[in-house]
Parts: structure tokens; sequence; C-alpha cells
């Protein structure tokens, strides 16, 4: 399992064989982004980017799904919860990426993906799921 951006790695000890990177905390098990992690591809059965796959301009959110699908076996699922545009008043400063459903659909049919889950949660946050084909 691969947690894209951990932050204080909560799910360590808790969920066997994880893996988390995050680029700004020591809690890490390797402090760097996505697109420094560098393993064999199709690596990972499960990865998980709760929230940490969000941020900047369609360009840098692609290229960052791009990488974890790549480390993804066939059949391996991608977990991801994402904020859809909505800033807030006391941050974060920085662009948030605008995730739609039918971004959503378009990145699922792009990268031979299957979207099994697609919810949105009481403070407007998108869940998928997807299980590469």
């Amino acid at each position: 399992v691969l947690d894209v951006g951990c932050g204080f790695h909560p799910f360590k000890g808790r969920i066997q064989n994880i893996v988390g990177i995050d680029p700004y905390n020591d809690q890490a098990d390797y402090e760097v982004d996505i697109l420094e992690y560098r393993v064999r591809p199709e690596s990972h059965d499960v990865i998980i980017a709760l929230g940490s796959i969000n941020f900047n301009s369609r360009d840098d959110i692609e290229q960052r799904f791009a990488h974890c699908v790549s480390l993804l076996k066939s059949g391996g699922r991608f977990y991801l919860r994402a904020n859809p545009g909505v800033t807030h008043k006391n941050g974060p400063y920085v662009d948030i990426f605008p995730w739609s459903f039918e971004v959503v659909k378009e990145l699922e049919e792009r990268y031979n993906l299957h979207l099994d889950t697609f919810k949105r949660d009481a403070n407007n946050r998108l869940y998928f799921v997807y299980t590469k084909l």
C-alpha cells in the first residue's frame, strides 16, 4: 500500500505493508513528492491519496495521477479524496484543482481504469475509487 501525501502517517501500524510518502512531513517513510518516488512500475496493490493530489494546475494533477497509475498493478485499487476547488477563508493559500465527476470520468478513460465509487461528503469533498484494468 502506498499512501501519497501521508502527512503524519496515521495509517502506519494499522495497515500492513504501508509506505508513506510526503514531501513536507518527517513522519513519512520517504520525504519525497510522488514524482520523485521511483520504484519498479506496477509495484503496488493499493494506492491512497487522501487530499494530496489536489493542488496546482491540471497538468500538475495529471502528472501525479499518471505516475500513481504507473505504480499500480493491474487489478490494483486507487483511492482518492479531493476538494473540488473550494477555497477556505483561512487557507490553504495555493491553487486547489477543481475536481469534478467529468474530470474523474476523463481520467478513467485516459488511464485504462474502472471507476468503482464516486461520492460527495457533507463538506463537499469528493471520494472516488478506481481499479486498474
